[in-house]
This record gives C-alpha cells, sequence and structure tokens, in this order.
C-alpha cells in the first residue's frame, strides 16, 4: 500500500484484500434511521415489505442459475402465498430497472389488493418507505441494512455474496438464493422471526464500530 494511503476500510468479507491497514467496517446505513431522525412506525406485524430485483441484476450477478422464467414464478407465486396472511407492498431501492420490474410484477397480483411504493429518488425516501414495515424480504442490500437499523426482521435473497456477507455480520442466517427458498415453509419462518427477540446487544456493538471508525478519522484528519 501506498505510504500516502493511511488507511483503507471495506464493508464486505474482501479475505484476499484483509491486510495491514485494510479492515472491515460495519456499513454506515446501519445507522440509517439515526441520520434522518426517523422512528420506526408502529403497525400490527402485518405489513411486510418486498423489495424487488430485476432479473438482470440476478442473472448477472449470483450464483443461483434460476432461470428468467422460474424467477418471475417464484417472486410471483411468493407474493400471491404472503398475500394470504399478511398486507403486501412492495417497493425498490429507486434502480430504473427495478421500477419496471416492480410495475411488471404488480400487473400480475393487483387482484390480491397488493400495493406498490413509489420510487424513491433519495435516501430519505427509501429509509422513510422501510420504516413503515414489520418485515422485510429484500433482494438489494440496503433494503436489509436500512430495515436493520430499525430493528424490522428480514429474509434476504441473495443476488450477490454481499448479502452473505452482512448476514454473517448481524446474525441472521435467513440469506438464500431465490431457488433455495421453501415457499411451503416461508410463513412460518415470518413467524419465527417476528417472534426472535432482536440483538440489540450486536447491533449496539457494529454502531460503535461504525462511530468510532469516524470519529478516527475526523482526529486524524482524514
Amino acid at each position: 500500500m501506498q505510504k500516502c494511503v493511511k488507511e483503507i476500510t471495506t464493508r464486505d468479507d474482501l479475505s484476499c484484500l484483509i491486510k495491514d491497514n485494510i479492515k472491515i467496517v460495519p456499513d454506515v446505513a446501519i445507522v440509517s434511521n439515526l441520520y434522518y431522525n426517523l422512528v420506526k412506525i408502529k403497525n400490527d406485524n402485518n405489513l411486510i415489505g418486498i423489495n424487488i430485483l430485476d432479473y438482470y441484476y440476478y442473472k448477472k450477478c449470483s450464483n443461483d442459475k434460476i432461470s428468467s422464467e422460474d424467477y418471475n414464478n417464484k417472486v410471483i407465486s411468493m407474493i400471491k402465498l404472503l398475500s394470504m396472511n399478511y398486507t403486501i407492498r412492495l417497493f425498490t431501492n429507486g434502480d430504473h430497472s427495478d421500477d419496471r420490474y416492480l410495475k411488471w410484477v404488480y400487473s400480475q397480483v393487483k387482484d390480491l389488493e397488493v400495493t406498490i411504493e413509489l420510487r424513491p429518488v433519495n435516501g430519505f425516501e427509501l429509509t422513510k418507505i422501510i420504516s413503515q414495515f414489520s418485515f422485510i424480504i429484500g433482494f438489494r442490500l440496503h433494503s436489509l441494512i436500512i430495515a436493520y437499523s430499525f430493528d424490522i426482521p428480514t429474509i434476504g435473497i441473495a443476488w450477490d455474496n454481499k448479502l452473505f456477507d452482512f448476514g454473517k455480520m448481524i446474525g441472521n442466517d435467513n440469506i438464500y438464493y431465490l431457488s433455495d427458498i421453501n415457499l411451503n415453509n416461508l410463513n412460518s419462518l415470518i413467524k419465527n422471526k417476528l417472534n426472535k427477540k432482536f440483538n440489540f446487544d450486536r447491533k449496539n456493538e457494529l454502531k460503535s464500530q461504525i462511530f468510532e471508525q469516524i470519529n478516527s478519522y475526523i482526529k486524524n484528519d482524514f
């Protein structure tokens, strides 16, 4: 590493790069709720947000070899199944391709009283959307990270290894490839996660790491 580079941090588990002065630091989005001064909207544990991802990204980055047809069928089947017991609202992180795919998915399930959120155009809008949910099933990493900032339980659908890395960091082992999700067990899995005690100790540890790193930058005038 060049002498002019004082320190390098990474959010993901890039083991091949972790050497002297290179370390893993939690994503600052873990404190999104504090940054935007938002609190979780109280509800009756019935509103589930499903964060949508265009198949193009899933195919491009995921090791899951699911076909486009099977991908579409699995997403739609999951929404139909959960809508029998929960209020379902679809949303994206703001990507235009994801938003187009969301609208197509909605056209297939709109008779089920499923609703959608308008595409967020900034971090505040996305964070506010996420704050209303009691549970999230998410493809995009930051849908999970922001949900974590509000203590919202999640199931992640891994289109990139960074979702597995984040799950490992916070102690969430419910990160799956879409093809590995068993729809027959999905309702019970959600129920168990809603009833499981949130690990505030681990979250406080991660928040402390973030603030310590920021203070280090300020102190050393990086």
